[in-house]
């Protein structure tokens, strides 16, 4: 018989220090007066000392008051005896500080001096729960402080298929925003935010954003309204969110930007016509008035006189001043009409080419051009011709009558600190300077000189239609350069031309 009791209770030491759940038997300890000061442990099997901490150096026969700390013992010890004196079994979570750890408790007595309390260590779901409160918060808080209209659904499924979606949360700024008009609350569904077809275009893309798992964009206009948002639908977790950016003034400006590009494109097109009408209507009435007076001056010079001859000779220089005008007129307004696309452009080939054009030109002024070597830059060739035979025509024209004419071309390499505001600091640029030793003007009148039809010099002085400096800021502009001068009058000038490369 005893080895009958003996192996019953081997028997059931092993099946509870099996169970996974803490187990621990305690038995009252009662005064002379038979009261219940405290409770002595009895029973501890194996998973009670591996979830709580404060069990593994405790004994049998130990009391709670001494495994305990004394504001632990008292909450414990009067649970327990109440669960001991009715009968009546507590389940809950409780909390001990001494070990900082959670625990899902059930206490039910055994008999009158005993009671068995079963338990599970619970605390790191406690902390997930709090950890998932803070992120919740924290997304609220975020939410809450993004001033874009936030809202985020979960779908409603019947037979499987999504149907809408309704509305778990969304921010002020959503509340407050026009988009989904006055109804916006949580519980809300598409179907009664939104006026057809507008609901059964953000259904689709909801439902495709959620079921691809694929970040959808597209641009809504408001019904009845000139108001515009750009929303972005993405999946998270089981649900989408849904964001929103007020982009009505974008779209204000981007009409503008269109009436401008259609003004642009009718500006063109008149440039176009003038062109066509300076190429050949206007020139052509100063073609006859040349040739009749190059005819009166032949058949009639002698009958005419001095005077007769002085007139002619006014009426044939006046109408040449206009042919010159009307094709510095014609050459800017094709640098805006016609733009040939960007090649390789070698700038010392051209220079060469430019010095053997006008070769004439310079032995008459006596003028010398050293160039040094120059790099191949992108752009339109004959754009790039025009404004360095400008700059060079010019510094001839307007050399110094004490001393032959001599114009220096350098070029260097800008540092991106030394790239000029207005440029991209994304890009690489070079400067070529272009330097003689003329006649100069006083700095004050460096913005006018690239104006059309700015002239520092009378007529009688120096030739020229005030147009030539124009077409090098316009081809300039044409490059995504710059252009500046600097001069110091009676010594010279020096304008620096800033190209990409």
């Amino acid at each position: 018989m005893i080895s009958s009791l003996e192996t019953t209770d081997n028997l059931l030491n092993n099946v509870f220090n099996a169970s996974l759940n803490g187990i621990v038997v305690f038995e009252a300890v009662r005064n002379i007066e038979q009261e219940i000061v405290d409770f002595r442990y009895i029973f501890v099997n194996e998973a009670a000392r591996k979830q709580a901490p404060i069990l593994k150096a405790t004994t049998i026969g130990m009391t709670r008051r001494e495994v305990l700390p004394e504001s632990d013992f008292l909450r414990a010890h009067s649970l327990c005896q109440m669960v001991l004196l009715t009968g009546q079994s507590h389940q809950g979570e409780r909390y001990y500080p001494i070990m900082d750890e959670w625990f899902n408790t059930h206490f039910a007595r055994l008999d009158d001096n005993r009671l068995v309390v079963t338990f599970i260590n619970i605390t790191s779901f406690k902390k997930a729960v709090v950890t998932q409160q803070q992120e919740a918060e924290l997304f609220q808080s975020i939410l809450e402080t993004t001033v874009n209209p936030v809202v985020v659904g979960i779908p409603i499924l019947q037979g499987g298929e999504i149907i809408d979606f309704s509305v778990v949360l969304f921010n002020q700024a959503a509340q407050k925003a026009w988009l989904f008009g006055s109804g916006l609350a949580v519980g809300s569904i598409t179907a009664d935010l939104l006026p057809l077809p507008e609901r059964d275009h953000l259904l689709a893309v909801l439902r495709k954003a959620y079921v691809t798992s694929e970040s959808q964009r597209f641009q809504y206009r408001y019904p009845n309204t000139d108001n515009w948002f750009s929303l972005t639908v993405q999946r998270f977790n089981q649900g989408v969110i849904l964001n929103a950016t007020d982009i009505t003034e974008e779209r204000q400006q981007q009409n503008i930007l269109r009436q401008m590009n259609l003004d642009l494109r009718q500006s063109n097109e008149n440039l176009q016509q003038f062109a066509y009408i300076a190429s050949h209507d206007l020139q052509e009435p100063l073609r006859k008035i040349h040739s009749f007076g190059n005819l009166l001056q032949t058949q009639f010079g002698s009958r005419l006189g001095p005077d007769g001859s002085d007139i002619i000779q006014r009426m044939q220089a006046a109408s040449g001043r206009m042919t010159t005008l009307i094709r510095d007129l014609l050459t800017y307004s094709r640098l805006t009409t016609h733009r040939e696309p960007f090649s390789p452009v070698s700038l010392g080939r051209i220079l060469d080419e430019i010095i053997e054009d006008i070769d004439p030109l310079l032995l008459d002024g006596k003028a010398t051009v050293d160039c040094k070597e120059l790099p191949t830059v992108p752009g339109d060739a004959s754009q790039l011709r025009q404004l360095f035979q400008n700059l060079i025509v010019n510094a001839v024209t307007f050399r110094h009558a004490d001393r032959p004419a001599y114009i220096s071309v350098r070029c260097r390499t800008l540092e991106s600190d030394e790239v000029p505001t207005g440029l991209s600091s994304q890009q690489h640029y070079v400067e070529i300077s272009v330097t003689d030793n003329g006649i100069g003007f006083e700095e004050r009148y460096t913005d006018r000189i690239f104006q059309m039809f700015q002239r520092l010099h009378g007529r009688s002085q120096y030739s020229g239609t005030g147009v030539g400096l124009a077409i090098c800021k316009r081809v300039v502009e044409n490059h995504q350069g710059s252009i500046t001068a600097t001069s110091t009058p009676g010594e010279g000038a020096t304008f620096r031309v800033i190209l990409p490369i």
